[in-house]
């Protein structure tokens, strides 16, 4: 009877260690999965910041056209004003 008892424990510690092992690779992932999440995070936020820049400048060089627009406009209501 005892040798039965010692077989059924060492499958018991066997299974219990097949376990621990399963869910540590499930950890492991888990802990990558979440990782690849936060560099996605990171990546999508640093192009809306490149996109926001890219706008901020396109915005700025259409004010500069319409100044200058403006300035030319007037330029030519003085020259036509002045003759």
């Amino acid at each position: 009877g005892t040798s039965a008892l010692r077989e059924n424990f060492k499958k018991q510690k066997k299974e219990i260690g097949k376990e621990k092992e399963k869910e540590e690779e499930e950890e492991e992932e888990e802990e990558g999965d979440r990782k690849r999440e936060e560099e996605e995070e990171e990546e999508e936020e640093e192009e809306e910041e490149e996109e926001e820049e890219e706008e901020g400048d396109r915005e700025g060089e259409e004010e500069e056209e319409a100044e200058e627009g403006e300035r030319m406009s007037i330029l030519v209501f003085l020259v036509k004003i002045n003759g």
